[in-house]
């Protein structure tokens, strides 16, 4: 069916058709969720709404949901307190009321350690979402990767704990007719990922290497070498009583703009980036099946950055990822890697319209 994606829940449950358009609008409130809080992120939760269609085969609709948000009292996971539940069971008789579809099941984003269901969701669902066609979505959000997503259904009753069987990427053009992943399975026989097909252009670019940084003058600093030779013999005794004052002269001259240099790291007023505005420190640091890219937070360059870039090359797959300038004063950010060579290229721009550009590649 045109716009939806349909998921074969294990062992001959049935299957979910999930309509694309409130993936598309669920992402976008997972997302935000998970952006709020740095590093982990809020989790963000809420109710299926759709039908369950009982034909050959059960088939569980889900054509919308309702976004449930809640105090955060136990931290940034979708963990709800007393006066949460409260709230819970409004929205819940508000749709069973007045909703154009009925309630199917239970969502909720996962950031937390650990995988998918745990045994608190399990009595949450118990108590609020018990028929034996609710099900559970749960979406797995990344800050530099696809989002992935999977549904749990009863088996025997009982909503299944751990992570669900089967996952997919959380992203309409991936689930599209000629879309570009493959359902991620969990355990013995997991099927590789479809890689993204490489232009002819970026396999040529990609072949030659990461390019170096250059700096290049503009032209009004060009210097042209248009003074004639003197010849030595006429001019010696002319240019010999100036060569002490001349190599006294360049000494001050460079001891002035050195201490000019450093003077001006003291003197500058607030809001003024000053010459250390070109000076990135980027380092990349392997953490398990991570990538932990880091810069110092405290170089003008990040400090007065308006805003900022991250693109990542890794195999055949690229990305570039926009940063904030709360993102760029965080430090860091992690990346989990698909190979064991990955390439960063960091990008600030500041107040006065300058670029500052590294690079650092990782290896395993």
């Amino acid at each position: 069916m045109p716009g939806t994606y349909l998921y074969e829940l294990p062992e001959g449950a049935g299957a979910v058709r999930l309509n694309l358009d409130a993936l598309d609008r669920m992402l976008v409130d997972i997302m935000r969720g998970f952006g709020a809080v740095p590093k982990r992120g809020a989790e963000v939760g809420g109710i299926l709404l759709g039908t369950v269609e009982n034909g050959s085969g059960r088939v569980i609709c889900v054509e919308d949901y309702v976004l449930v948000p809640i105090q955060y009292g136990r931290g940034p996971s979708y963990l709800l307190s007393v006066n949460d539940i409260g709230e819970f069971e409004k929205a819940l008789a508000r749709v069973r009321v007045e909703g154009k579809w009925k309630p199917v099941g239970f969502f909720r984003s996962h950031t937390r350690d650990g995988a998918g269901l745990t045994e608190e969701d399990r009595q949450f669902c118990a108590e609020y979402f018990p028929g034996p066609d609710d099900i559970v979505l749960l979406v797995r959000p990344y800050a530099t990767r696809v989002s992935t997503a999977g549904f749990l259904a009863r088996r025997e009753g009982e909503l299944p704990l751990g992570a669900p069987a089967v996952e997919f990427p959380f992203r309409r053009r991936d689930l599209e007719p000629g879309g570009g992943e493959e359902p991620i399975v969990r355990g013995e026989g997991r099927r590789p990922r479809r890689q993204r097909e490489v232009e002819p252009e970026e396999r040529a670019r990609m072949a030659r290497g990461p390019v170096e940084e250059r700096w290049t003058a503009p032209a009004e600093m060009a210097v042209t070498a248009l003074t004639p030779e003197i010849p030595l013999a006429r001019e010696a005794s002319r240019l010999e009583w100036l060569r002490a004052p001349v190599w006294l002269l360049l000494v001050l001259i460079l001891l002035g703009g050195v201490l000019g240099f450093e003077a001006t790291e003291w003197i500058l007023p607030p809001g003024m980036p000053g010459p250390g505005v070109f000076r990135l420190p980027l380092s990349a640091k392997g953490e398990g099946g991570d990538v932990r890219l880091s810069w110092d937070r405290n170089t003008p360059a990040v400090y007065y950055g308006l805003s900022g870039s991250v693109t990542i090359e890794d195999g055949g797959w690229q990305r570039t990822i926009l940063l904030t300038p709360e993102q760029l004063r965080s430090g860091a950010l992690v990346y989990r890697r698909q190979t064991d060579k990955v390439h960063f290229r960091m990008e600030i721009a500041s107040q006065d319209g300058t670029t500052v550009a590294r690079t650092v590649d990782w290896t395993r």
